[in-house]
């Protein structure tokens, strides 16, 4: 079960129930990447609209499926973004007894990728109308007996 199944601390983005502004305690992997993969058990804290006009600090988990297209999750109305650096990192689940992710442990880059269960991509952007203004995206890609599919994406915008 994920640790925010209870999260009340969930705020409407301009009101709009299908956008959920979530206070995540941190944005390390080691803690987005369980809420993620248990994201099924989390529905309060789901979005499954794409937040728009978005001009202040907050974090969104939507649900990709939820979307008309996955890659409306690259659209809003800020403009153009500029692609700074996609980061990918591998790592291995340790599963609780109800099958949920409690553990992430990180396989080094110099071990052989097959070891790993999911792969993690952290994409960065700076909006090009707006310098200071930068989102990122960190999905999952899980491997190993399940397809290679992204259900849930974690935005992360800073001004």
């Amino acid at each position: 079960m994920s640790p925010l199944k209870d999260k009340e601390d969930v705020t409407l983005f301009n009101g709009n129930p299908r956008c959920k502004i979530v206070k995540l305690d941190t944005l390390e992997n080691l803690h987005v990447v369980p809420i993620l993969m248990n994201g099924r058990d989390t529905p309060n804290i789901i979005s499954t609209g794409v937040p728009t006009r978005c001009q202040e600090d907050a974090s969104f988990i939507i649900d990709l499926d939820a979307l008309d297209s996955r890659e409306d999750i690259y659209c809003d109305d800020n403009g153009v973004w500029v692609a700074t650096g996609c980061k990918s990192k591998r790592f291995t689940i340790e599963r609780g007894p109800d099958n949920e992710v409690v553990s992430l442990t990180k396989v080094p880059s110099s071990e052989d990728a097959s070891l790993a269960d999911v792969t993690v991509c952290r994409r960065t952007y700076r909006c090009k109308s707006c310098p200071t203004y930068h989102r990122t995206h960190c999905e999952r890609r899980i491997y190993q007996g399940h397809p290679a599919v992204v259900s849930f994406g974690a935005v992360n915008i800073l001004f």
